[in-house]
């Protein structure tokens, strides 16, 4: 079954303000676009390449359910929002907001 969106879109240009480069476990690429494609996530030891367009930027703003801020998020909206769907969250899926419908599935 689907999951709701909880994201309320209030960031820059109608942006959640949240996805895997702001969590502690996103190695980022040395530089943008990441032609490359050396994105990766720590915590599940694999690629972020399919969080990339053709153009090699991210394409929508992605997380899974071990999230865990690189930064203080005690003000973000945000993560408050995430964590009222952390629990409904598949331990083997990596989420991309659904601009406020369901969140879209990425099978790892």
């Amino acid at each position: 079954m689907p999951i709701p969106d909880p994201f309320s879109y209030y960031g820059r240009f109608d942006s959640m303000d949240f996805d895997c480069t702001l969590c502690k476990n996103f190695l980022s690429p040395l530089n943008w676009p990441d032609v490359n494609k050396d994105l990766r996530c720590n915590y599940h030891n694999i690629s972020l390449d399919f969080e990339l367009r053709s153009n090699c930027y991210m394409d929508g703003q992605w997380f899974c359910k071990h999230f865990e801020p690189a930064n203080d998020a005690s003000k973000w909206k945000a993560l408050t929002e995430f964590e009222t769907v952390k629990n409904e969250l598949d331990e083997t899926t990596i989420y991309r907001g659904g601009n406020g419908k369901f969140l879209f599935e990425h099978k790892i």
